[in-house]
């Protein structure tokens, strides 16, 4: 097994984004590309990656093949990476090897750890349809979830009147955030109005998380989970589903 992913930078930032939830990973590869998902104990966060075969630069496997390792002595390896790198993924006789590519430097740098070949994952999305989706920058997001988490261990997120809405309320205090097309939004689908209520804890250390990246997008709906996903480069999605308050 041996792939190339074109962004070792993103690569990097997707290990960092899943570190918050769990310190050891699952990757599996297949011909349709490469995949992983886990679970929390409490069963309240789903994070799900996948990354399309097209997305890679090279992509040579002789069967379907998943490794379990440690996530951190390659977050902290590829920490160091800057400017524009490739990424070889290769099995080695330990486990797997990654190599930095920095092909305008002539430089390649690997680093061996421990993995083990494991069964392949058998992974699908929530048999879930959002009512409402949208788009905005991760930075605006974050700034809200944590203004609301100071509020109240609850925080609401819905879409009213062509506005996403946060909200939190508890003794007394209350926190109120419109946001609209343009402003911030990037973009709103609205197919019915609705809202969920979540742990502001959960929804925070989530959207710290993806935070790392540009732009998120946020779907759900009325006493739905909620979907806070980013796309990655060429064709790829990191995504994390959040479990509502019942």
């Amino acid at each position: 097994m041996r792939v190339v992913y074109p962004s070792s930078k993103e690569f990097s930032e997707v290990i960092r984004a899943l570190s918050s939830f769990t310190d050891r990973l699952t990757l599996n590869f297949s011909e349709d590309g490469a995949y992983s998902s886990y679970l929390t104990e409490d069963k309240i966060v789903m994070v799900t990656l996948k990354v399309k075969r097209e997305s890679f630069d090279d992509f040579a496997l002789e069967k379907p093949v998943a490794f379990s390792f440690q996530l951190d002595d390659l977050k902290k390896a590829l920490s160091k990476v800057k400017g524009r790198a490739g990424l070889e993924i290769a099995e080695g006789k330990e486990g797997l090897k990654f190599t930095v590519i920095e092909e305008d430097r002539g430089l390649r740098n690997t680093i061996s750890i421990k993995a083990e070949a494991v069964q392949i994952q058998q992974v699908s999305e929530l048999r879930v349809k959002p009512t409402f989706t949208l788009t905005l920058p991760s930075t605006y997001l974050k700034l809200v979830v944590r203004d609301a988490k100071l509020v109240s261990e609850d925080v609401r997120i819905e879409v009213q009147n062509g506005e996403f809405r946060v909200i939190a309320e508890e003794a007394g205090k209350s926190y109120y955030c419109s946001m609209t097309k343009e402003k911030p939004l990037s973009s709103i689908e609205v197919e019915a109005e609705g809202s969920s209520t979540f742990s502001s804890e959960i929804l925070a250390k989530v959207v710290d998380a993806i935070s790392l990246f540009d732009e998120v997008s946020v779907a759900s709906g009325g006493g739905l989970p909620v979907k806070i996903s980013t796309k990655l480069e060429r064709q790829g999605e990191l995504s994390f589903w959040v479990a509502p308050r019942l």
